[in-house]
């Protein structure tokens, strides 16, 4: 009888471990997943992206950070309900990843939801860790100044520029808020440097409002030039037709 009491106690003993084991093997097995989706993603290849997560979450289903990954990789492959529900998912998880609410925070800005996409943002701009806070600045500010809140627009990029001094996206959108100000000699200033920090990624649009700042200054030598620039640098750019209609506008006005 002793003996079979010590076989069921080790039998007993030995079950949990058999279960950790394989919980923490399902763990592996995400993290692996997670990796591939990961790799996918930096690609570009956000439909083998998704399916990597998708297998990733199904052998780790409370893993916030796999959550968000899907949520990213649906996000970029425009499919906004889903990545709206997957980042909500990850926060219901952990309320304090950051990385998720910037994401939902950025996620609500492309559907024009801004009042939403502030209330997260600001939420996420508290969390004096987060390695990224000059990004959810950015998207702070751009949902402000979408919403034609030109200040608090132009203060939010001020403060981005403070921890990225080379960007160029964050040098564009705090000019163009300098723009709406009317500020438009400092509006052109910004706007030349983001010129600098842009031109090799092929974003021409400091370039054109560069232009309607020294228009507005009154420095017609300057806003051709760069009007010109924009016509023969970015012949594929977003504000080609603009640059072109302008510049025509500004000749036949002489």
């Amino acid at each position: 009888m002793k003996s079979l009491i010590v076989i069921l106690a080790a039998f007993v003993i030995e079950i949990p471990l058999f279960v950790g084991c394989a919980s923490q093997q399902k763990k592996e097995t995400a993290s692996l997943h997670q990796q591939m989706g990961r790799a996918f993603l930096t690609s570009s290849n956000y439909a083998s992206a998704i399916k990597e997560f998708i297998v990733a979450d199904e052998f780790d289903p409370n893993n916030a950070k796999i959550k968000n990954d899907l949520g990213l990789a649906y996000m970029l492959r425009e499919k906004y309900d889903l990545a709206e529900r997957e980042f909500k998912k990850a926060l219901a998880l952990e309320n304090e990843y950051t990385d998720a609410r910037n994401n939902l925070g950025w996620l609500l800005v492309q559907q024009k939801n801004y009042d939403a996409a502030i209330a997260e943002l600001l939420i996420a701009r508290r969390d004096l860790t987060y390695q990224d806070g000059a990004k959810v600045l950015l998207n702070l500010g751009i949902a402000y100044f979408h919403k034609k809140e030109f200040l608090k627009a132009r203060d939010s990029f001020f403060e981005a520029l403070k921890d990225q001094r080379e960007n160029c996206q964050m040098h564009s959108w705090y000019g163009r808020s300098l723009f709406e100000l009317q500020q438009f000699e400092d509006g052109a200033k910004s706007l030349d440097r983001a010129v600098g920090f842009c031109k090799r990624l092929g974003f021409d649009e400091p370039h054109y409002y560069s232009a309607l700042s020294y228009l507005k200054l009154k420095d017609i030598s300057r806003a051709e030039a760069r009007l010109e620039e924009v016509i023969k640098l970015y012949p594929k750019g977003n504000y080609q037709r603009q640059a072109q209609d302008t510049l025509e506008i500004i000749r036949n006005g002489r």
